[in-house]
C-alpha cells in the first residue's frame, strides 16, 4: 500500500510531498528529515526576514564579532612569531595587561589544543553560520548544537583552570571572569535553543507519520 500526503512544519512554510509512486519505507522519520533538509538546502532566497528572527540575529552577531577576535587576538597562541605583525602583538600585550590571561602569556598544551579545535571547527561552522542564519537553513540546529556543546567545554574548562592559578586574586579572576562568562552564557542559551528546535521538528514528523498509518 501506498501513501500520499503532505508535512508542514514550523518555521518552514515549504512543504515536503511524497507521491503515490514512493515506497512506504519513505515514510520513516529519517527519510523525511532528510529529504526536508536537501529542499530547503537549495533556496537562495531568505524564508523570513533576518531581523525578524531575533535570536537568529543574535548567534548571526554574535559570530560576526567572534571571528574576528578569534584571527587577531585567539590565534596568536599557536601563530609561528614571524606571522604576528607588531600591530597584533601589541593588541595581544594589551590584552594580557588588562585581562592578565596567562594562557596568552605561556600557553599550555591543552590550551593550544582548544586554540587548535577553534581553527579547524569552531571558526568553520561560525562562517557557515552566517550564511546559514541569513538564508534560515533548516540544517541551524544539527549544525550549530554540537558547535555550542565544544564552546561550552572548551570555555568552562578554561574557567576551571584559571580558578586556581595561584597567586591570581579574587579581582582579577572576577576582571577574567568578565571576558570568558559571556561566552558560556551563549553557548548554554544556544544548545538549549537548538535541541528545543531539533526536538520540535522531530516531534512534529512523528506526528505526521502516525496520521498516516
Amino acid at each position: 500500500m501506498h501513501f500520499s500526503f503532505q508535512i508542514s512544519t514550523v518555521n518552514y512554510p515549504n512543504r515536503l510531498l511524497l507521491h503515490d509512486s514512493e515506497p512506504l519505507s519513505s515514510l520513516s522519520p529519517f527519510y523525511i528529515l532528510s529529504s526536508h533538509f536537501e529542499q530547503e538546502q537549495t533556496k537562495e532566497m531568505p524564508h523570513s526576514s533576518l531581523l525578524s528572527r531575533k535570536r537568529d540575529l543574535f548567534y548571526f552577531t554574535h559570530f560576526a564579532i567572534a571571528l574576528p577576535i578569534v584571527f587577531l587576538v585567539d590565534l596568536q597562541a599557536i601563530y609561528p612569531p614571524w606571522m604576528v605583525p607588531e600591530m597584533l602583538q601589541k593588541v595581544k600585550n594589551y590584552y594580557i595587561e588588562t585581562y592578565h590571561d596567562r594562557f596568552f602569556v605561556n600557553p599550555t598544551p591543552f590550551f593550544r589544543f582548544f586554540i587548535s579545535i577553534e581553527l579547524l571547527y569552531q571558526v568553520p561552522v561560525m562562517i557557515w553560520g552566517l550564511r546559514a542564519l541569513y538564508y534560515n537553513s533548516p540544517k541551524i540546529p544539527l549544525v550549530l548544537l554540537p558547535l555550542a556543546l565544544v564552546t561550552f567545554l572548551t570555555t568552562l574548562t578554561c574557567m576551571v583552570e584559571y580558578a586556581f592559578w595561584p597567586q591570581f586574586s579574587g579581582r582579577e579572576k572576577v576582571n577574567l571572569t568578565s571576558l570568558y562568562a559571556p561566552y558560556l552564557l551563549i553557548s548554554v542559551h544556544m544548545g538549549i535553543d537548538m535541541y528545543l528546535r531539533l526536538n520540535k521538528l522531530i516531534n512534529i514528523t512523528n506526528l505526521q507519520r502516525k496520521k498516516a498509518e
